[in-house]
C-alpha cells in the first residue's frame, strides 16, 4: 500500500481510484452514491457518471462539496475538478 500512495508514477492514481471506486458510497453518502459513480481520472479531473439528466444538474451544484470529501477521504489533494456526465466513457 505504501508503495502505490507514495510513487510518483501512475500506479498512485490506480491506487487512488481503487479507493475511491470501492469507498463511494461512504465518501459521497448513500444517497449521492446511489445515483452516480465515478468513472475516470485524468490529470486532476474526476469524472462522474450520473444516472440521468436531471441527477447530473442536481450534482453541478454540488460540485465542491463532492470534491471536498473525496480529497479528505483520500488525505490530499487529489481531485482539482469535478466533471458530470451521462455515459460512463472518459
Amino acid at each position: 500500500q505504501g508503495l502505490f500512495e507514495n510513487s510518483k508514477m501512475g500506479m498512485s492514481d490506480s491506487f487512488q481510484r481503487f479507493k475511491l471506486t470501492h469507498k463511494w458510497l461512504e465518501i459521497v453518502g448513500e444517497k449521492i452514491g446511489s445515483h452516480t459513480k465515478p468513472v475516470s481520472y485524468y490529470k486532476g479531473t474526476l469524472y462522474i457518471q450520473a444516472e440521468s439528466s436531471a441527477w447530473m444538474q442536481q450534482l453541478v451544484f454540488m460540485a465542491d462539496p463532492i470534491k471536498k470529501k473525496i480529497n479528505q477521504f483520500l488525505g490530499e489533494e487529489w481531485v482539482k475538478q469535478v466533471r458530470f456526465k451521462l455515459d460512463d466513457r472518459a
